[in-house]
């Protein structure tokens, strides 16, 4: 989001009501959600200025309500997604995997030859795999990590080509 002009700061003084209306309206408590559907209102505002044919076409609160409902249902998505966990599962020492060739011995060797793996990667490439583990979605990591869509998926494929050298049976368990 780019900073306000002096004529957007005034106009979203003049509206700044609108979000006060909107949280009592769909009932959010304004201490909690205040901070998430500013934003939404700040672009509102941003997009009613610097776009002629959406200010000729809608209401301010329109469009402000519109914005503001998108960043609740980001924030619940984002939400959502941090609560998602890996399935685990617990074995004994003498069990095998289910459905695999290999004993529990190689299990461990697989998960050493894994964390080593892990720390021939620079920072980016840990985070996205750090957050693919925890359920996040593809868009979610490169919106989180604040980069571009083809840098994400450079960065996943070569984490996934590394994977696949070092076992594809692990990579498969892991990521897929």
């Amino acid at each position: 989001m780019q900073p306000l002009t002096e004529q957007e700061k005034q106009f979203a003084e003049k509206n700044h009501g609108l979000v006060y209306s909107f949280l009592h309206r769909y009932k959010y408590n304004a201490d909690d959600f205040y901070d998430i559907v500013i934003f939404g209102f700040l672009k509102a505002v941003q997009v009613y200025h610097r776009k002629e044919d959406v200010k000729r076409k809608y209401d301010f609160a329109f469009i402000s309500w519109q914005y503001m409902r998108s960043e609740i249902g980001n924030h619940f998505r984002m939400e959502s997604a941090l609560k998602r966990k890996m399935e685990t599962a617990t074995i004994g020492l003498d069990e095998r995997y289910i459905g695999t060739e290999y004993d529990l011995e190689d299990g461990f060797i697989r998960r050493e030859s894994f964390l080593e793996y892990i720390q021939e990667l620079d920072k980016e490439q840990r985070k996205i795999i750090s957050l693919r583990m925890r359920g996040y979605s593809n868009k979610e990591i490169y919106n989180e990590l604040g980069i571009k869509s083809s840098t994400y998926y450079k960065n996943w494929n070569r984490v996934k080509y590394g994977l696949n050298k070092e076992g594809k049976r692990l990579a498969k368990h892991v990521f897929n």
